[in-house]
């Protein structure tokens, strides 16, 4: 308090008598809290666009709020930036926790086993940047077509779009940026200027083509060696044709 400037002698914290919002999905919101600054109202009405704020008449007063009665019925997406610029505690996320804010804020990339940027793919698709969202997706997955056949998706079953209706179809948007996306993608790819050094890859599965792939954007010569007639490893030894089609992983293990 001494550091921001509040007095010994600044009267202490009374609550106000105005309502507390528990009971929607994610958020809650302590109007008791509020001190009109409207900090919220802005992030969600000129950075993010979406509107479902805005200063509402309540018991004869302009305060903040949503437009409607509950944040669902103002078309709220629930991407948390109210929440992010409140400064005092009057917006919160019910599953805040201690620890990897990351996990919690954003579980869907905490639980997918490469990391992928769900988000950021996701919104590119929303802009119609197709191309831009398969880029987020090649930049960690190096067998991104063949994922969006056989990934068993655990990022779905985390989502916090099930704690409102449904959770989001982030595999299948994904099979959609990289089927709508540019194929030539990778060729436009910037990769490092060429090291000079020869790397030798033993296996042409999973993780040897994705050794290989990443090495190679990083500017090596690239050599696979597989014992079989092909690469592709069990994907293409084990996964029965019509759950993953034969053109799929030779497109990826082309690319």
């Amino acid at each position: 308090a001494e550091y921001v400037g509040v007095k010994e002698e600044t009267p202490r914290y009374r609550p106000a008598g105005r309502p507390v919002l528990d009971g929607e999905p994610l958020f809650a919101r302590d109007f008791n809290l509020c001190i009109d600054c409207a900090r919220c109202v802005r992030a969600c009405n000129q950075v993010r666009g979406i509107e479902a704020l805005g200063l509402v008449h309540h018991d004869g007063r302009l305060v903040v709020g949503s437009i409607a009665p509950t944040l669902i019925e103002s078309a709220c997406k629930f991407c948390g930036a109210c929440v992010e610029v409140c400064p005092t505690g009057c917006l919160t996320d019910k599953g805040a926790q201690t620890g990897d804010r990351q996990h919690w804020l954003v579980p869907c990339v905490h639980t997918c086993p490469a990391g992928v940027d769900v988000p950021g793919y996701i919104r590119r698709i929303a802009a119609g940047d197709f191309t831009g969202a398969a880029a987020l997706v090649w930049e960690k997955l190096p067998l991104a077509n063949v994922l969006a056949y056989i990934c068993f998706h655990t990022c779905e079953y985390e989502c916090r779009r099930d704690q409102i209706d449904d959770p989001i179809a982030i595999c299948a948007l994904k099979k959609f940026a990289l089927e709508a996306g540019d194929d030539a993608l990778l060729n436009q790819a910037a990769k490092l200027a060429e090291s000079g050094k020869k790397v030798a890859v033993v296996g042409g599965g999973p993780a040897g083509l994705a050794a290989a792939y990443f090495l190679s954007f990083k500017g090596h010569s690239v050599t696979i060696f597989e014992a079989a007639e092909a690469p592709g490893g069990m994907p293409a030894l084990s996964i029965p044709k019509y759950r993953l089609p034969q053109a799929v992983l030779e497109k990826d293990i082309a690319a």
